[in-house]
């Protein structure tokens, strides 16, 4: 890849110097990427076919229409954004050249020229407007929330825009990442339900077929603005079962695999074929309870939350499932999250407090809840909510497990047709900022809450706004003790990222959980 660097070093930006944008706690607020096109890499050898199995299926190939991991990773090979995250986790101009707050609170972004999308048409500031603002305006884009402040896109010229917030957006940069930019003109002419099936990109894969379950199947872009994959047919499956999913990579029918179990990574490590990548992330796994709709009564008590986070011996559900490999948590953030609070401990695992509290609450001989599990939502999904409807029944409460196909799942739970609990991981958008957790999980009318607070409402309305990084911090830690004390969620573990990939390719884990292909060659 090409060099990097910073060019606000030491500078004053929009009435901002650099260290004010470091306060905030963001990397990379005014940056650029060198206009040195890629082009041919050295030790270029054609890969006729990679295979990637996730453990779950796509709902969608429409950008606009979710905000699923699998979907994301999918998007970053045939899409780009505008900025994006590097090994390393730091956030880079992508097809933006460069980026800067003007104004105090609006967002500058100088576009890269000379990109094409994959039918031809230029990539040019119109394609943003148009890619921002199809989810700033739809009441079905999950991803709406995100854009809240932006007010509008507003075109200068061609390769310039400007993001006009009603006040200031320090974390905008975060959530752009997972804005891939899609054809203004090809999406104007074609239906949601045509784009859903049909996506085009400026990446470095463009769609060649979808199999809804069974495949999916991209292609080398040979005209990619920043050089031509190695790889020539990329294909992602869905494997929901993490044992065929191993099989098939020890097989050599799957070059990488996701969600690889503990029980399995000595094995899969020590093959002489493939090999175990890890790394620390910020996916947490949590059951959430449905507390903005029709909730069943005594979920409506804290005291009865309160007492199934006591119920839960979540240390157990770590070394017998995950290997010890996990961290307990008592908050929706793990510790590498900016605004978290260390101070906070989890829930300790007490039967007797939690019998204590149903009785107090009024549930002395317990009460019977559904509880929705997805294949594919986590490391050991069906047996972690296993273990939780046992742990439960001890203290009376009777949690009927329903396994769900993730995709048929997601359409439900979006829609609120879903059972008064049930298991979710989050990675926060690999932002590592407390706002891409707290908000979209907790903020009244969000996709993904099931909880309303005025009080987390008004700390995430100033902590959006808030440029200094003491105060954005304190700010958050305090909802962290709100959202503690109210358990609208029995808060488990921060789940660790394992892949398994064939030795014969380059590729690593990354923090973020994605995986762009475009790098990998043979070794």
């Amino acid at each position: 890849m090409e060099k990097l660097r910073h060019a606000a070093t030491g500078q004053s930006v929009g009435g901002m110097d650099r260290r004010t944008f470091l306060k905030a706690g963001l990397v990379g607020s005014a940056v650029t990427l060198l206009g040195i096109p890629l082009g041919s890499r050295k030790g270029y050898a054609e890969i006729p076919q990679f295979t990637v199995a996730q453990a779950s299926g796509l709902r969608t190939l429409d950008p606009h229409m979710h905000s699923e991991r699998v979907n994301h990773i999918v998007d970053d090979n045939i899409h780009d954004p505008l900025v994006r995250r590097d090994a390393k986790n730091n956030l880079i101009p992508w097809l933006a050249e460069k980026y800067e707050i003007v104004d105090g609170k609006d967002w500058k972004f100088t576009l890269r020229k000379g990109v094409s999308f994959h039918n031809g048409n230029p990539f040019n500031a119109g394609s943003v407007k148009y890619s921002i603002e199809k989810r700033l305006k739809s009441d079905k884009s999950p991803r709406a929330g995100d854009y809240k402040p932006v007010t509008e896109v507003k075109i200068i010229d061609d390769h310039t825009v400007v993001f006009v917030c009603e006040k200031p957006y320090i974390t905008l940069p975060n959530v752009l990442y997972f804005a891939p930019m899609v054809d203004a003109k090809y999406s104007e002419s074609h239906d949601d339900a045509y784009l859903a099936k049909n996506p085009m990109g400026t990446g470095p894969f463009r769609f060649v077929e979808w199999v809804k379950d069974d495949r999916l199947v991209l292609a080398g872009n040979e005209n990619y603005w920043a050089g031509k994959p190695q790889i020539k047919k990329l294909v992602f499956k869905p494997v929901p079962e993490a044992s065929t999913r191993v099989a098939g990579l020890m097989a050599g029918q799957l070059d990488l695999i996701t969600y690889v179990p503990p029980h399995l990574w000595k094995s899969v490590d020590q093959s002489k074929k493939v090999r175990l990548s890890t790394s620390i992330g910020g996916r947490i796994v949590t059951v959430v309870f449905h507390l903005d709709q029709d909730v069943i009564a005594p979920l409506k008590d804290v005291r009865v939350r309160q007492a199934l986070n006591y119920a839960v011996d979540k240390q157990l559900i770590v070394d017998s499932l995950l290997a010890g490999r996990a961290e307990v948590l008592g908050q929706p953030a793990g510790p590498a999250v900016f605004g978290q609070d260390p101070s906070i401990q989890p829930y300790p695992y007490d039967p007797e407090k939690a019998r204590s509290l149903l009785k107090e609450a009024g549930y002395a001989d317990g009460f019977e809840v559904k509880f929705d599990v997805a294949k594919g939502m986590a490391l050991n999904d069906i047996q972690i909510c296993e273990a939780i409807v046992a742990q439960l029944e001890e203290v009376g409460v009777k949690a009927n497990l329903v396994v769900n196909e993730w995709t048929d799942f997601i359409s439900r739970l979006l829609q609120r047709k879903t059972n008064p609990m049930h298991l979710l991981s989050w990675g926060g958008y690999s932002s590592f900022d407390a706002s891409t957790y707290v908000k979209p999980l907790f903020y009244t009318g969000e996709k993904w809450s099931f909880y309303g607070s005025d009080n987390i409402d008004k700390l995430v309305d100033a902590a959006t706004s808030e440029t200094d990084a003491a105060k954005r911090k304190a700010m958050f830690q305090q909802g962290m003790g709100i959202l503690h004390e109210q358990c609208p969620m029995i808060y488990l573990h921060l789940q660790p990222n394992a892949y398994g990939v064939n030795r014969a390719y380059s590729w690593e884990a990354r923090s973020d959980e994605m995986i762009p292909v475009y790098d990998v060659k043979k070794v």
